[in-house]
Order: C-alpha cells, then sequence, then structure tokens
C-alpha cells in the first residue's frame, strides 16, 4: 500500500494533510486564521495554491497549472 501524499496547509504550517482533503481544510482554516488570510492570496490557476499577496506574481508566473490550463508564454 502506498503512502498518501501529504499536503502543507499555507494558513497554518503545522496543519499537514491528505491531498485529497486541502480544498476543504484551506475552506476551514481561512476562516480560523484571520491575521494570516489578509496577508494571503489564491492563485488564479489553482485555487488552493494559496501565497503571500506579495509573490502571488511571482507564483503565477511559474505555476504548473498555468501550461496546464493552456496559457503560453507572453513576449
Amino acid at each position: 500500500m502506498e503512502p498518501k501524499a501529504l499536503e502543507i496547509c499555507s494558513y497554518d504550517l503545522n496543519n499537514g494533510l491528505q491531498t485529497s482533503r486541502l480544498q476543504y481544510h484551506l475552506a476551514s482554516c481561512r476562516k480560523k486564521n484571520p491575521n494570516v488570510t489578509r496577508k494571503m492570496a489564491n492563485g488564479k490557476y489553482n485555487a488552493c495554491h494559496v501565497v503571500l499577496i506579495k509573490r502571488l506574481k511571482e507564483h503565477e508566473a511559474n505555476c504548473v497549472n498555468r501550461i496546464a490550463n493552456g496559457e503560453r508564454e507572453q513576449g
């Protein structure tokens, strides 16, 4: 039996959980951590990608889901 993949919560780094539960966990953890939530934003290519607002543009430029969604590099 393979071990389940684990993700770390962006709102509380002490929370490790199964990838399949990440979306549900983020929704509840967002409400429990309002001070952290103010500094965070969701990526536009994957709502489970929660990063600091000041790093959002960098994340979206390099997000693996950007290419998966068919968006091409500009320039």
